[in-house]
């Protein structure tokens, strides 16, 4: 895979507010376009993993996976048709989802493990709950849906009579 020499890392302040985190070193490299493509460069959303794993979602439709530790590429997610607007880890896995309105599930090595093309526009946020097992997609939708009164599943709601 591709090996990527970062400058030397810069520390965030110690007042930040995250004393658990510890020292928290910012490698310049990953917010350069050179990690993506250059015709199509730019980062939109970055995602730190388990251990040196950082996961970002860019302009040219793909998701990479970076080693920061190895300070290497490990993977390349390509399978978006438009730019990828956000990235999450969960667990073992990559959620991505992008202007293509997808929202995609890999494993860390670069398969797609699942996709839902259902979300009606652009994703432009997702959020992972914090037992993992939950993701939210948030963005445009056109057109929505009209809400439901009871959740997917439940009975629907009988009137007694008197």
């Amino acid at each position: 895979m591709a090996r990527l020499r970062c400058p030397e890392p810069t520390s965030a302040p110690a007042d930040i507010g995250l004393p658990a985190i510890g020292r928290l070193d910012l490698c310049p490299c990953l917010l350069s376009p050179a990690v993506h493509t250059t015709s199509k460069g730019g980062i939109n959303s970055l995602a730190l993993g388990e251990g040196s794993l950082v996961a970002t979602a860019g302009n040219d439709s793909t998701v990479r996976v970076f080693d920061h530790a190895k300070e290497e590429v490990v993977a390349t997610l390509k399978g978006h048709s438009k730019k990828v607007t956000s990235v999450v880890f969960a667990g073992e896995n990559v959620v991505s989802g992008g202007q293509d309105g997808t929202v995609k599930v890999w494993s860390v090595e670069g398969t797609e493990q699942a996709s839902m093309s259902e979300t009606g526009g652009t994703v432009s946020a997702l959020a992972l709950q914090p037992s993992g097992k939950y993701v939210a997609a948030a963005g445009e939708c056109t057109p929505c849906p009209k809400p439901s009164a009871a959740p997917v599943g439940a009975p629907k709601p009988r009137h007694r009579r008197r």
